[in-house]
Order: structure tokens, then sequence, then C-alpha cells
């Protein structure tokens, strides 16, 4: 299966040559930066409370992208600037608060790298440095979801998608699955 091409991969090669003059990989020009939709207010081992606008929730109910659309509703995933990360984090609870704030609940998911576009790539499981209260949250976009669940190369099944992309496959490493998660008794 590693010698084929990826088919998203060569449609998207082939599209960049119908339009002369324009960047061959859209994906390196830089992008507007959604505005903050909160800040942390609480830090824990493994996870943190985060005070959230509910009015720039609601403005973007209607984005275009399905990941920014779900912005603070449970389930969904939020990211936090640490030094040169991004961190991301799932939001478990949600509750009003006055003054038009919602605070959420959330659990660290992992890391990745923020390139001088301010993209998230090369994300890993497992938080290094933690965000002090006051961090600007952000919401995750469908691109940022692509690298937290880029299917590596290793022996891997797709299971389906992620929700709520239409194109994000869900893998399960064999491997790893196996030896956490199976056991032969006798």
């Amino acid at each position: 299966m590693a010698d084929n091409p990826n088919l998203k991969q060569f449609v998207d090669e082939m599209s960049s040559y119908s339009d002369e003059g324009a960047p061959a990989h859209a994906s390196s020009a830089p992008r507007a930066q959604l505005p903050a939709i909160g800040h942390v207010i609480d830090i824990a081992g493994s996870g943190s409370q985060v005070h959230m606008h509910a009015e720039r929730l609601i403005e973007l109910e209607t984005h275009k992208d399905p990941s920014v659309a779900m912005s603070g509703q449970v389930g969904s995933q939020i990211k936090m600037s640490v030094g040169k990360s991004w961190l991301i984090a799932n939001v478990r609870t949600l509750r009003a608060a006055e003054d038009g704030m919602v605070i959420a609940h959330v659990d660290f998911l992992g890391e990745g790298d923020r390139d001088s576009n301010g993209r998230l790539t090369q994300f890993r499981r497992g938080v290094t440095r933690f965000p002090i209260p006051g961090c600007e949250v952000h919401a995750v976009t469908t691109e940022d979801l692509r690298s937290v669940f880029a299917a590596e190369d290793k022996a891997h099944i797709e299971i389906g998608t992620v929700y709520p992309t239409d194109d994000i496959r869900g893998a399960l490493y064999i491997d790893p699955m196996l030896s956490k998660h199976f056991a032969v008794l006798g």
C-alpha cells in the first residue's frame, strides 16, 4: 500500500497546474488567524479550565470550516499557543458563567510545532510545556486536525473519518493496539 500515491495529494498537485501564476501549494501561504475565543483561567496536570466568549462561539457556528464551527462544544478541540508550540485540548464540560462567558473544562491531548505561518505541524501526544492563566484560546481548524490525526507509515487500519470532517481518516495502529489491549490467558 505504501507504493500507491496518495490520491488526495495527487489531485492537489494536478489542480495546482490549472492556475497559472498561483502558488503550487496554497497551504504554504500565510493564513488569517481567527480571533481568540477565550483564555485559560486554571491549570492542572492533565487539563485546564478556560473562559470562552459566548458571542464569539455563536459567531463561529456558521463558519465554513466544520471544525471551527464546532468550537467550544463538548467533544470539540481548542488550541493554545505556548512558546513555539500549539497545545491541543479536548472540551470535556461546559457551564454558563456570568457576563456572557462559558466555562469549559478541557483535557490536554498533545502538542505540535507552530511554523512561521502559524500552522500546527509535527503533532505528538503528551505535553512538555503548559499554558499559564491568561493564555489565549483559539479554535482548531480542519487543517490542524489533519496534523493531529495524520496516519504515519506504520501498519494501521482505517476505521472511518474524524468528526466533524469528512476527509480525515481515522486510523488504528495495529501493533500498539494489540500490545496494550490484548492478552492471551490460559
